[in-house]
């Protein structure tokens, strides 16, 4: 490529950010280590990794998977110390030998994608190691590396699907981040859209060529740091950095690479005619802990659509439900309070609560809640459409609900299975 076409294909690039995201594509993985201590002290050796695009200029959380990290925590320094980086890297190799090997297969789950550690900015700071991979595999800790596990938070297993899909995700130079301690609208949940402050943000953050300690500082005082940057107030990156920052950027062009899930809108579960949502009734509303403070996340949607995320669950709409498909083995929404909390009962209703739409698409017939620490309650739901509310025999002090559909009632059309409210009091 001559020196003149690659100047005015980077001019387009920044100047892409410096205008419009809608002329913007780019997908990032977001790991977060689970910790309550302070930053790099990595108390806690698990956590979930979050596939984040961004597309027509709203950045989403298409799908959130599990994950372990090393030995002895985080924020590795050196060859040997059995820590997982912190920071911003990207896929410098994807490795598929593991694919038939059958050691690597049974040690690396199908995959491992090899991040460029250490960076620049870690051989600045004498930071020595090498190898450092995102894999699957079995459900321990690593000497560095980051695995990908099948299953949910509460019950990851021996991971070779995610990881596959993780793969499938990603392409060299995709950036990846390893972070901890970081505020919930950072983090997003499966299947829900960034606020325009979180996108902003993270468009920054991936523009930006940032240090461990600097992206660390950023994270924990992202509000400073949500203004557009000035890529000409900046020094401008090269191409490797572009190829780490904006992993599959294009500009005035179709997005042609990205699943059919997320580019298409997912067809509403038998449904005959568009929602129209502005139309849509609201029921009464019980007093339960507001929408807006809690994360909802679930093992899946209907599609892979944000149409039925499980955010749906605690919106109040009669239009809106977390809809899966009824065959999945595992059928999980997990609900964390940014602070424990104390419940005393749950509140449910069952299937796609719509006239039209509640007997054709498939319903909850009973679920398992489990708390931190806590053994889990079954409860039978009636095939009704109103609301069911059951009572603890306790009170429940937790910070984490998990719960599982265990048995469904199919509709009278489709496979799918829905939930219109499910919240705690």
């Amino acid at each position: 490529m001559t020196n003149s076409r690659f100047s005015f294909l980077l001019a387009l690039l920044l100047l892409s950010f410096g205008a419009s995201a809608s002329e913007i594509a780019s997908r990032f993985l977001l790991f977060q280590i689970e910790n309550p201590e302070p930053v790099s002290e990595c108390g806690r050796l698990k956590g979930y990794v979050s596939l984040v695009e961004i597309v027509n200029d709203q950045m989403m959380v298409t799908s959130q998977f599990p994950t372990v990290y090393g030995l002895n925590g985080c924020n590795k320094q050196w060859r040997g110390d059995k820590k997982t980086p912190l920071g911003k890297y990207k896929i410098d190799i994807i490795n598929r030998k593991s694919l038939t090997n059958v050691n690597e297969r049974n040690k690396f789950g199908g995959f491992s994608l090899v991040l460029d550690y250490p960076n620049a900015h870690d051989r600045n700071k004498g930071r020595t190691g090498e190898a450092i991979a995102i894999h699957g595999g079995r459900n321990s800790p690593t000497l560095g590396c980051a695995r990908v596990l099948d299953g949910d938070r509460f019950e990851p297993s021996f991971g070779v699907d995610n990881i596959r899909r993780v793969a499938e995700f990603v392409q060299k130079g995709t950036p990846v981040i390893f972070m901890e301690n970081a505020e919930s609208d950072l983090i997003g949940t499966e299947g829900g859209i960034f606020s325009a402050e979180a996108t902003q943000f993270w468009k920054n953050v991936l523009l930006s060529d940032l240090s461990r300690e600097d992206l660390l500082g950023w994270v924990r005082d992202y509000r400073n740091h949500i203004s557009p940057v000035d890529p000409y107030a900046t020094v401008a990156p090269s191409a490797s950095v572009l190829g780490a920052s904006i992993s599959g950027a294009v500009t005035s062009a179709p997005i042609t690479n990205y699943p059919a899930a997320v580019m298409t809108p997912a067809p509403a579960p038998v449904e005959a005619a568009p929602v129209p949502v502005a139309a849509a009734p609201t029921r009464a509303k019980a007093e339960s802990a507001s929408s807006s403070d809690v994360s909802v996340r679930a093992s899946s949607t209907l599609n892979g659509s944000s149409r039925y995320s499980a955010q749906n669950l605690s919106d109040n709409s009669d239009a809106t439900a977390w809809c899966i498909e009824g065959t999945e083995k595992k059928k999980v929404i997990v609900f964390e309070f940014p602070a424990e909390r104390t419940l005393h009962k749950m509140s449910i209703i069952t299937g796609y609560d719509r006239d039209n739409l509640w007997k054709q698409n498939g319903r909850a017939a009973e679920v398992k809640i489990s708390f931190d620490g806590d053994k889990p309650m079954n409860f039978d739901l009636k095939d009704s459409r109103n609301r069911q509310t059951f009572s603890f025999k306790k009170s429940v002090k937790t910070k984490l609900v998990r719960v599982e559909i265990t048995r469904y009632k199919k509709g009278a059309k489709g496979n799918d299975m829905c939930i219109s409210e499910l919240e705690f009091h």
